[in-house]
């Protein structure tokens, strides 16, 4: 099944005040101000996501000023024009000129899924990818040519070596020599694999071997949002590296977390490693402009996003309300939208253990309108499921369904006592078949496939992993499958009765 997925983003107009100057004061070099520039925000969006192509002119720009927009479309896809929220067309060609206005204005480029053999289509979906991880052993100063790639690429492996030790060769995760050449060319499998970079010890002076100084593993990783570049792998006790994160468009960074707490709000650190392993993550949360949140703080301290959680009927949701901070918080109050088929069990919401020293209280506004305050107590600058929800999903519940949970308003209070409203991303629920890994509604021999494909390790947002797991363990694996062949022969045989 194909799912187009819209990203909805508002940003924030600067506004200018004019200024007037006196009639009769009028010099050579006027030293009264023009009015400042008025900009507003042009939001470009693609009706399928990145598969169709790309779209290039959006951002900030003078109202009423003509802004050149384009749209270049991927193999495999044709261009069918741009249109408004309201699907009203604008223009069916790739570039024109729109004239934006003093409200945050988006386009969308429309793309059409056109293969170049009609007869044989292969939808984006179905192009499969997989993931190559390249590691380095004790002498490695570190190794290239990780990331997921289609099978049959030809990938450029290369590695470098630490002093006092030399380059052995590549091997498999069987251990199977691949090449005794620091850099090679490895041909992508079908299936995710495993590449090592092996090296021996080998001292300038053989005859007076010295035991090398201690290393230990750094471990780098980012949340969505953005991205990190640096060092990890092996690294001496002692050494200092240096790390950095890039934020995406949308997001904020939240700061360097150093095994789990907060390390440093600055986006590039130098850190002297000392006699442990360290685990890093660059945090970034969703932070638009919205022109509807004139009470921001200045520097986008504040965000609260929910995320998509899918299950089947018959299961209980597990459903977090993150919290991004980059300084701490006081009170705090929620109001949330559920589903009413998927309303929570308001006497049973966890709050994060980072939150301290709060009275809760819940109140519910109608079958699916709750407001929740939590007052009394801190919350330190944190990226953190800040409130957990329980939602049972009934056995009777509509399957094949994408629920909103939408949050409505919150307001927090900062350590200086002011009061402000926070960047919000609302969530989804959804609601399917157990084997339905498609999420078409159905469980059948497209699921299968579906699943084999989640097995292969795969990323693919299409699928339902939640589905797909038929015994409800911790992997989807060969078992998921043979649940789903008895799902479907058993409902053969309801069918024939």
């Amino acid at each position: 099944m194909n799912k187009i997925r819209y990203l909805s983003m508002a940003v924030m107009a600067l506004m200018g005040l004019a200024a007037h100057g006196q009639d009769d004061f009028n010099p050579a070099s006027p030293s009264e101000p023009a009015a400042p520039d008025v900009y507003s925000a042009l939001v470009l969006l693609t009706n399928v996501g990145s598969d169709g192509g790309s779209v290039s002119g959006g951002g900030k720009h003078l109202v009423n000023t003509p802004v050149r927009v384009y749209a270049t479309a991927n193999s495999g896809y044709t261009f069918r024009g741009w249109t408004d929220t309201q699907g009203n067309v604008l223009s069916t060609a790739t570039s024109f000129y729109f004239t934006n206005t003093e409200a945050s204005d988006t386009l969308i480029a429309n793309y059409e899924f056109t293969p170049g053999a009609p007869s044989e289509p292969v939808e984006p979906s179905t192009i499969l990818y997989y993931k190559l991880t390249v590691l380095g052993r004790t002498g490695s100063n570190g190794v290239s040519g990780g990331g997921s790639y289609q099978a049959g690429c030809s990938v450029g492996i290369s590695a470098s070596t630490e002093s006092g030790y030399a380059f052995l060769n590549w091997t498999d995760k069987d251990g199977t020599v691949l090449s005794t050449s620091p850099s090679f060319t490895y041909t992508t499998q079908t299936k995710k694999d495993t590449l090592y970079a092996n090296y021996v010890f080998a001292p300038a002076s053989p005859t007076e071997p010295v035991q090398p100084t201690p290393r230990h593993h750094v471990s780098v990783d980012a949340t969505e949002g953005g991205y990190w570049y640096g060092t990890s792998g092996l690294i001496y006790e002692g050494n200092s590296f240096t790390l950095t994160a890039n934020v995406n468009d949308g997001y904020s960074f939240a700061g360097w977390f150093l095994n789990g707490q907060l390390y440093t709000s600055l986006p590039n650190f130098s850190y002297t490693l000392g006699t442990e392993d360290v685990d890093f993550q660059a945090r970034f949360y969703f932070n638009p402009a919205s022109p509807s949140e004139p009470n921001m703080p200045a520097l986008d301290k504040y965000s609260f996003y929910l995320m998509t959680v899918n299950s089947v009927p018959g299961r209980t949701i597990d459903y977090p309300l993150y919290l991004a901070s980059t300084d701490g918080l006081l009170d705090m109050t929620f109001q949330l939208t559920f589903p009413t088929a998927l309303m929570p069990d308001l006497t049973d919401i966890v709050l994060d253990e980072v939150a301290s020293g709060y009275e809760t209280s819940l109140t519910s506004l109608n079958d699916s309108v709750c407001v929740i305050s939590l007052v009394g107590g801190t919350t330190p600058a944190s990226t953190v499921p800040l409130l957990t929800f329980h939602v049972n999903v009934a056995d009777t519940a509509q399957t094949g369904v994408s629920y909103q949970v939408k949050i409505n308003q919150i307001s927090v209070t900062q350590p200086d006592g002011t009061t402000v409203t926070t960047r919000t991303r609302n969530g989804r629920m959804g609601v399917y078949k157990r084997g339905d890994a498609n999420g078409d509604d159905a469980v059948n021999i497209l699921d299968v496939v579906s699943t084999l494909t989640l097995m292969k390790g795969v990323e693919d947002e299409t699928l339902i992993k939640e589905a797909a797991n038929t015994n409800e363990d911790a992997d989807t694996n060969i078992l998921d499958v043979i649940g789903i062949l008895e799902i479907m022969k058993s409902n053969n045989e309801e069918n024939n009765e």
